[in-house]
């Protein structure tokens, strides 16, 4: 969070320079984790950016801070599954031979999405337990139980 409610009542205002403040705490981990959710940089620039546009759009809508974090995270999780089901779709129509990928991104791929989303926010991102269950909307021991499942499933794999 922004740790200022105030910066957040201004932003839903119309203060766009306390939306650009909004934006700049949120933006890095949902970045790092919606790229490592599509394996594609760009594809995750494209997503993030959308995504903040709209929240511009929807802001008044979000009574506090951790509502429009919750929401971005949301959303992001569900475009990043439509495109990996795209991708997916796509790629069965190639041949496996045709293409390889590192195998932690394999294994990591290969995570349900809940413990893929815990891990990349709390290995990439950084972030603490608290922030992580906001952002996921789950509570702090949910959290630790999907890293925990997680971290055991990639160890396994690879």
């Amino acid at each position: 969070m922004t740790g200022n409610e105030e910066t957040f009542a201004l932003a839903r205002e119309g203060d766009a320079e306390a939306y650009r403040e909004v934006v700049l705490a949120h933006h890095a981990p949902l970045y790092r984790w919606v790229a490592a959710e599509l394996l594609d940089p760009e594809a995750a620039r494209a997503i993030v950016e959308d995504l903040f546009v709209r929240g511009w759009e929807r802001l008044r809508s979000f009574p506090r801070e951790d509502a429009f974090v919750a929401w971005v995270f949301r959303t992001a999780r569900t475009l990043a599954a439509e495109r990996t089901r795209a991708r997916r779709r796509g790629a069965a129509r190639h041949s496996a031979s045709q293409w390889r990928e590192e195998p932690f991104n394999v294994a990591l791929a290969v995570l349900p999405e809940g413990q893929r989303a815990a891990l990349v926010l709390r290995e990439w991102g950084g972030l603490p337990y608290e922030e992580i269950a906001v952002r996921l909307g789950a509570s702090e021991a949910a959290v630790r139980s999907r890293l925990s499942l997680a971290r055991e499933a990639i160890l396994r794999r690879l």
